[in-house]
Formats: structure tokens, sequence, C-alpha cells
């Protein structure tokens, strides 16, 4: 991205980090490969608290999780997400199975900032995290991150 005014001095922005959170894996990785192009590095949680441990590790940019989860699934894990400092704030798509009308309500009540319902395919689901990640790595990228390079 070339700044106004910086006379060919280009601002490199680093890559954000999502946190891929589904219990079949390779569901996950097909999702993951789908998502390579966006402007994140990727890594997968096969359960939620799996998912919670990572999250704590290195704090991800945004979350995309789906809400039927072994050991602990993502309405729990979300919330847990929301009560920690570190977490609170990082965006959570939720990926709902079906189009289960209590699920989405749990889901925004969990506080998610997104719901999706699956019920029309993977296409559709992914175009509307490529919309969705595109906002969310422009909200996310602050001045620390970024890096001039001439």
């Amino acid at each position: 991205m070339i700044v106004p005014g910086s006379e060919g001095i280009r601002i490199h922005q680093q890559r954000g980090l999502l946190l891929l959170v589904d219990g079949d894996v390779s569901r996950a990785e097909r999702l993951a490969g789908r998502l390579s192009g966006t402007d994140f590095d990727i890594r997968i949680a096969d359960n939620g608290a799996l998912a919670l441990l990572k999250a704590h590790e290195r704090r991800p940019d945004v979350v995309v999780t789906s809400a039927d989860l072994p050991i602990l699934d993502g309405f729990r894990m979300l919330e847990a997400l929301r009560s920690q400092p570190q977490t609170c704030d990082v965006p959570v798509i939720l990926l709902i199975d079906g189009n289960s009308q209590p699920d989405l309500i749990r889901g925004w009540n969990a506080g998610a900032d997104l719901c999706i319902p699956r019920v029309h395919g993977e296409a559709d689901v992914l175009a509307t995290l490529h919309r969705a990640l595109t906002g969310v790595r422009q909200w996310t990228v602050s001045p620390s991150e970024a890096a001039l390079v001439s």
C-alpha cells in the first residue's frame, strides 16, 4: 500500500492470526486451504478447550469456530474468551450447523460478532467469511504492526 505523500515509501502489514476451530479436522483443513488467500496465518484446533489454550498462548486477531465442538462447545468457548481480559475483544465468527434459531440466539447472547448458518453450503459460508475477514483485517492492523519498508 502506498501512503499518500510518502514519496514511494511502502507500508508492509504483518499477517494476522486466525484461529479456526472445528471438531471435524478434515473440514477445518479444507476451510483453512480455501482461506489461505486471506491476510491471515491460520492455526487449527479441533475442540473448544484446545482453542482456549491456543488463544492464550498467542492472541488471535480473529476466531472462526463451529458451535458444535467436542470437550467444550463453541458457545462455552466463546463465553470463556469473552470473560478473559486478554481475549475479551477478539472478533469471533460462529458457524452454526443448520439454521437453528435457538442456536443463532444463543450465539449472539454468548457474544459472537457474527453468526453464520451453514445451511447454504460451503461456498456461501466461504464468501461470507472472506467479506468478514477483510473487514476484521482492516480494523485490527495497529500502527505497531506496520513496518516501513523503502
